[in-house]
């Protein structure tokens, strides 16, 4: 268990090597080619020993021949002796490519309630900027006994309309799915 507040420093080279251009935002192409470039970053993250917890990363550097600066917090709660957990988490990422700048932000929420060691339910949702789109995804999963779980999964979207709050989205799709993963063992 961690009961200090560690600060980490990072530096990532990276090489690609794209075979096609892609567009990593609306209007903004990445051409092929080969890329060599390096990202550096800092991660402060309170214990994991207290009920709340509190974390950022914040990275910067080049990327595909521009620059790219990501901002990335979080704070989540474990409550109720440990059967509620509780996430939300924001990232920000800030690109000036030479074809272009663009932001994008992408919020997710994550929340888990066991009921047993055996019976568990987790929803994670989440929405981004770029395609104004939210999603949800529920699970129910009984461990029948080590090894053999059934799921119960529902999936569930909404899409923001163009020029509306958030809160004026409609539903895109839904999805329910039963699951069983079984173990056989000699």
């Amino acid at each position: 268990m961690k009961k200090h507040f560690p600060i980490i420093f990072f530096i990532e080279p990276h090489y690609e090597r794209l075979v096609e251009s892609f567009e990593i935002a609306p209007g903004v192409i990445i051409p092929e080619g080969k890329y060599r470039f390096s990202r550096y970053g800092i991660e402060l993250e309170s214990s994991d020993f207290r009920p709340w917890r509190i974390g950022t990363e914040i990275g910067f550097g080049e990327f595909y021949g521009g620059e790219l600066t990501t901002v990335m917090t979080f704070l989540s709660w474990t409550g109720w002796n440990g059967h509620l957990q509780l996430e939300l988490e924001n990232v920000n990422d800030i690109g000036d490519l030479p074809g272009g700048s663009f932001v994008k932000r992408l919020w997710q929420m994550q929340a888990s309630y066991a009921f047993s060691p055996d019976l568990i339910f987790s929803s994670y949702t989440q929405y981004d900027n770029e395609s104004g789109e939210i999603g949800m995804n529920n699970r129910l999963r009984w461990m029948i006994r080590p090894g053999c779980d059934l799921y119960l999964v529902w999936n569930h979207g909404w899409v923001q309309l163009p020029g509306e709050s958030i809160l004026k989205s409609r539903s895109k799709s839904d999805q329910i799915a039963i699951k069983l993963r079984w173990t056989f063992r000699r």
